[in-house]
Order: structure tokens, then C-alpha cells, then sequence
């Protein structure tokens, strides 16, 4: 089906996992079956190991002292299929799933026609190996030439100096198409890291049968619950941290230090403090799911990624993604944090692949491209580009949110502060102690976890 495109690096052992954690799960049984689908569909096979039946196993991160790329051994090459010997060089690595990968390789196989001298491969790595292989296969020299990966891990790979500066080669005309939120996050330091490719986020999910009518401001949800109609809100520092931003303030300035002892700060309590009294679910728990599924929750506070699953347990009709409410009347409106999955280059690529690696993520972002990532019925992607046309309104709606999202903050040292701020929130929501004193002591902890951050090289 892709004659040109090496696909390499799935792991029988992945997949017999998915296969046989319950024989009657359907789910996990066509997922198996797709992800063998698209290895021996493929022409060409590369590996660093055979595996049973003819699959390749790429070695855990932790277990691998040479990174796998290193090691890779050929397959005898198909009849009547010649790859270019010595051209420049695109070597994806990823942990994208099967209905995602289908069209990337599709997309590929289209970049390999114009630009046939290309050695191009796709490489999939579990999610939670993928990170550990890179930062290994760079520190032994080797390694992919692109890295899809979530935007948190742009600047820390920067400061490590393993993936390159791509200011200047991104063009006037690209970085006017994408969406500002979205090259937000693929920046850092007024440096552009990557080039995003999809958007995720957090939305706000109503139930039109409980809700007939969006709230208006944060202060109509108490109102609203004290009436019967309350909300399943996980407060979570990912679901609630970015209402900050409708209070006018900033979370982290540029060095890394706290922007949010201000009145900002302390509006943003009282926002978690009103959305505390419509109605809470413990955090991280599931829970908010489960009672907005099952109709005992008006609200939700959730993932673009949880759409099509309460699509189908809810359905067409009775789902919503509401406007969100202003914090007073008149005033500022909350938005969800937004995230996006970029396209990373390896830094010290030699000039040939480095131009062909670049063309190849530059060309995931035509309109062409982002339409068929965009397909409800393959990676039901949210795009990254304006003027991609979204076919349902729930979709719809929910780019239309992210547009206007507050960016994720990617500053490295941002990790020190989820602790403190989750505990502000907690200790906010349970209506214990005063809100200023609240702030003053998240701050503070805040400066604790950062003199304890050690200092990158």
C-alpha cells in the first residue's frame, strides 16, 4: 500500500498485549488487528530484531544501551522495488495510533512521489518508551531526524540541545496560517521548536436535557446546582488552572519565576471557589466521566480527545460544548488550557536531511493534509491551520473553543508548580481559610519546589 516508506519497530509483544487482555474486548481486538494491518501491509520492513512472525521488536528505552536505530537490520527488499542509496534521509519516529499513522503514511507516500531521492521511514514506539528512546539515540549520536511529541517537551529538549532552532526556516505565509495558539505552543523563548500539528484541550461539556441554556457567569453555576442542576467538575491544575488568564494574569514570567501573587491570583481563587460550590468530582479520578455520562452531572470540565466517546454515550443531541461563562458580567470570559502535538527536528542533521526533514513536517500543514488528519472517521485530528473545514457542529464548536484557549505553559520549570497550586486548589475548594493567605502560601511553595528545580547546563 506504501511501497516507498519503511515502516519499522512494531512490537508483536504490544500487540499481543492489547490482544489478549480480554478475549472479548472488542476494542482491543481490532486494535491489534489494525496494528498488525499496517506493518505487513507495508513493502518494506526494517528491524532491529526479528520478532515472532516476521514483526520487529524494538528494545525497551531503559533496557537499550544502544539506541535501536542503531542496531536495525534489513529485510530481503521486495521484488521490483529500488530505494534510493544514499539521499537524504526522513526518519519519523512517533507513538500515534493505527487510524492516525494510516494517513500519515498516505501523506507520505504522496511526499515520496515529488520527492523521490528521499529515504523516508516511520517509526512507532510505545507512549510511554518514546521520550527515553530519543533522549538515548541522541546521546549515542544516532536517532530519528523528526520527533512527534507533545508540546511540554519542546523547551526541555531544547535546553538539552537535541532538537533544532526552526525560526528561520519557518515562512511568513505558514506562520500566518496557523492559528496563533497554536504556534504559541510550539515556541519558547521566542524560538519556534516545532511545527504544530494537532490541537487538543479542555472544554466545557453540557447536557442539553439538564441545561437548557448556557450560564452567563462563573457566579449562575452555585445558583444553578443550588437548584437541582449541579455540575461534575474536576479541579484539576489541567481543567482549572487556565481561568487565571480571564482574571488578566500570567502563571510563570519569562525566567521562570511566580506572576500570580496579584489581584489576578486572587480572583482566580474565587472562580475555583465558585465552580467548587456547583459541584466536584476528586481529581484525577475518572469521576466527572462517569456522572456526566450517566446523567447525574449537568457540566463537565473535559478533553476535546473525550468528544467522540460521549458522543456515542450520549449522543448528537443531547451533548454540548458551551460557550464558556464570563467572570462577571461585562467582563473577561474563561477558556481552557490548550495543548498541541508537534513535529520536532533532531539538531546536527546534515543539510540534506535537515531540508527534506523540514519539507516533509512543513508539508503535514497544506490544507490537503490537514483536512485528511481532520477525517471523523481516521486521526479525527483538530487542525492546526485556519480554513480546514470541520463537517459537525460538536467538532465545530470545540475547535472554535481552542482557538480562543490559553496555551498550555511549556516553560520547564512550570512542573514545580502543579504541587502547590493543586494544593491551593484543594484546600479552596473544601472552603478552608482565607483565599489571600491561600495564594501567599501557594507562592510560597512555589519558591521552594524552584530552589530545589537543579539548574539545566
Amino acid at each position: 500500500m506504501w511501497p516507498h516508506i519503511r515502516v519499522v519497530h512494531y512490537r508483536l509483544s504490544h500487540v499481543a498485549r492489547l490482544h489478549s487482555v480480554n478475549n472479548a474486548n472488542t476494542l482491543h481486538r481490532r486494535f491489534a488487528f489494525r496494528l498488525l494491518s499496517i506493518v505487513v501491509s507495508a513493502a518494506y520492513l526494517a528491524a532491529c530484531g526479528a520478532a515472532p512472525g516476521g514483526l520487529t521488536a524494538a528494545p525497551s528505552a531503559e533496557a537499550a544501551t544502544v539506541p535501536p536505530a542503531a542496531t536495525r537490520t534489513q529485510l530481503p527488499t521486495p521484488a521490483g522495488l529500488v530505494l534510493p542509496e544514499g539521499g537524504p534521509r526522513v526518519i519519523v519516529w512517533l507513538s500515534w495510533g493505527p487510524e492516525e499513522i494510516r494517513p500519515l503514511l498516505r501523506l507520505a507516500e504522496l511526499f515520496r512521489e515529488d520527492h523521490p531521492e528521499v529515504q523516508l521511514e516511520v517509526v512507532y514506539y510505545p507512549e510511554g518508551e518514546l521520550a527515553a528512546a530519543f533522549t538515548a539515540a541522541r546521546q549515542a549520536g544516532a536517532g530519528p531526524t523528526v520527533l512527534i511529541g507533545p508540546d511540554t517537551w519542546g523547551p526541555p529538549l531544547w535546553e538539552q540541545s537535541t532538537i533544532e532552532d526552526l525560526t528561520e526556516l519557518m515562512a511568513s505565509a505558514l506562520r500566518e496560517a496557523l492559528y496563533p495558539v497554536a504556534l504559541t505552543q510550539a515556541e519558547f523563548a521566542g524560538i519556534v521548536l516545532g511545527l504544530p500539528l494537532e490541537m487538543h484541550g479542555t472544554v466545557l461539556y453540557a447536557r442539553a436535557a439538564q441545561v437548557p441554556a448556557p450560564v452567563e457567569t462563573v457566579d449562575a453555576w452555585p445558583e444553578a446546582a443550588a437548584s437541582g442542576s449541579r455540575a461534575a467538575f474536576d479541579l484539576g491544575v489541567e481543567q482549572a488552572g487556565s481561568f487565571l488568564n480571564a482574571c488578566g494574569g500570567d502563571w510563570i514570567d519569562e525566567s521562570g519565576a511566580p506572576a500570580f501573587q496579584s489581584a489576578a491570583g486572587l480572583c482566580w481563587l474565587q472562580v475555583v471557589q465558585s465552580l467548587s460550590q456547583a459541584g466536584t468530582v476528586p481529581v484525577g479520578s475518572g469521576e466527572d466521566l462517569r456522572q456526566f455520562e450517566s446523567g447525574q452531572a449537568g457540566w463537565m470540565l473535559g478533553s476535546t480527545r473525550d468528544l467522540e466517546r460521549l458522543r456515542v454515550s450520549i449522543g448528537e443531541v443531547g451533548l454540548r460544548i458551551d460557550p464558556w461563562p464570563a467572570v462577571e458580567l461585562g467582563g473577561r470570559r474563561l477558556s481552557g488550557f490548550v495543548h498541541t502535538v508537534n513535529a520536532y527536528l533532531a539538531a546536527g542533521l546534515a543539510p540534506d536531511d535537515l531540508q527534506a526533514s523540514w519539507s516533509f513536517v512543513a508539508s503535514l500543514l497544506s490544507p490537503e493534509a490537514q483536512q485528511e488528519f481532520a477525517d471523523p472517521n481516521g486521526a479525527n485530528h483538530l487542525p492546526t491551520i485556519q480554513g480546514v473545514v470541520l463537517q459537525d457542529s460538536l467538532r465545530a464548536a470545540a475547535l472554535s473553543a481552542l482557538v480562543t484557549g490559553v496555551p498550555y505553559p511549556t516553560h520547564p520549570l512550570f512542573a514545580a508548580y502543579l504541587v502547590p497550586l493543586q494544593r491551593a486548589i484543594d484546600t479552596t475548594a473544601r472552603q478552608e481559610g482565607d483565599l489571600q493567605l491561600i495564594l501567599e502560601r501557594a507562592a510560597q511553595e512555589v519558591g521552594l519546589a524552584l530552589a530545589a528545580t537543579p539548574t539545566p547546563p
